[in-house]
C-alpha cells in the first residue's frame, strides 16, 4: 500500500511538472492559407503561458516575385479607463527556408504601423516569426493579423525574345523609310 502511494504521488508530480514546462513556453507552425493576395494569422494563449514563439510559412509562387506587408493586433484588457495590450516584448523577422531546411534571416521592419522587407522575395518558401510574452500569465493572451503578398509576375525568357523580335522589325522598318 505504501509503494502504491508513492507511485501516485511521483506520478503526480511528474505530471504537474511537465505540464508547468509545456504551459511556461509556447511554439507553433503555421502555413498560411491565402485568399487572394492576403492571408490571416492568429494565436490564442492561455491561463499558464509566458512566452510563445510562432512561425508562419509561406510559399512565393514559381515565376512570380513578392513584397510581403502586415499588420499585427494585439489583445487588449481594461484597466480602469484604458486599454492595455496583454502581450508586450513582441519581435516579429522573415526567414528563408533553404534546401536543406536551415533559415536564413531577413531584414525584417516591425513597428506600430505594420511589418514589412527591405527587398522583394524572389519565388521560393518563406516564413515570418512572431514572439513576446505574455503580461498576465493567469489570464492570458491573443493576437492575430493579415499578411498580405503582392505578387508581380516574372516574364518567361519567350517574352523577352518576343519583345526584341519585336524590336528588330521597329528598327528594320524604320531604316527601310529612311533610306528611301
Amino acid at each position: 500500500m505504501n509503494t502504491s502511494f508513492f507511485a501516485k504521488v511521483a506520478g503526480s508530480a511528474l505530471i504537474a511538472v511537465s505540464m508547468f514546462a509545456a504551459a511556461s513556453a509556447s511554439a507553433a507552425t503555421t502555413v498560411l492559407n491565402f485568399n487572394g493576395e492576403s492571408a490571416s494569422f492568429s494565436a490564442t494563449y492561455g491561463p499558464g503561458v509566458a512566452s510563445f514563439s510562432d512561425d508562419f510559412l509561406f510559399n512565393v509562387p514559381a515565376a512570380s516575385t513578392s513584397d510581403p506587408v502586415g499588420t499585427v493586433t494585439l489583445s487588449a484588457t481594461k484597466v480602469g479607463k484604458f486599454l492595455v495590450p496583454t502581450i508586450n516584448n513582441t519581435s516579429l523577422s522573415f526567414f528563408k527556408i533553404n534546401a536543406d531546411h536551415s533559415h536564413t534571416a531577413l531584414d525584417t521592419t516591425y513597428d506600430a504601423n505594420g511589418f514589412y522587407l527591405a527587398s522583394v522575395l524572389p519565388t521560393g518558401m518563406y516564413g515570418f516569426n512572431f514572439a513576446g510574452n505574455i503580461k498576465n500569465v493567469a489570464k492570458g493572451g491573443s493576437y492575430g493579423g493579415t499578411l498580405t503578398m503582392n505578387v508581380s509576375a516574372v516574364p518567361e525568357p519567350g517574352t523577352y525574345a518576343m519583345l526584341v523580335a519585336g524590336l528588330g522589325l521597329l528598327a528594320f522598318t524604320a531604316r527601310r523609310k529612311a533610306s528611301k
